[in-house]
């Protein structure tokens, strides 16, 4: 289940309103939590149209949310649950 902050966040935005969409921001750290605290299954991008958007934000924002799906479920299966998890190898930065 999920714990904190993103799960109230969540659940109160989501009975006041069923328009919920988070920010870009919001959503990477949710969809990392969600997947690494839950057994996810499968996860499916939907309204993805290139040819609408000439910025590619909409592409580069899909992109962040799928590669966050499998640090999720990566760091599930190496038992990280932690809340704001950081590995070792990028916080020294090279200095260790």
């Amino acid at each position: 289940m999920l714990s904190g902050g993103i799960w109230k966040r969540l659940r109160s935005k989501t009975t006041k309103s069923a328009n919920f969409r988070p920010y870009a921001r919001e959503l990477f750290p949710l969809v990392r939590r969600l997947c690494a605290e839950t057994n996810v299954v499968g996860m499916e991008l939907l309204k993805l149209n290139p040819l609408v958007d000439p910025t590619y934000v909409t592409l580069l924002v899909a992109n962040r949310c799928a590669r966050e799906m499998l640090t999720g479920v990566a760091m599930r299966k190496m038992g990280i649950t932690e809340k704001h998890y950081l590995s070792p190898d990028t916080v020294d930065h090279g200095q260790g």
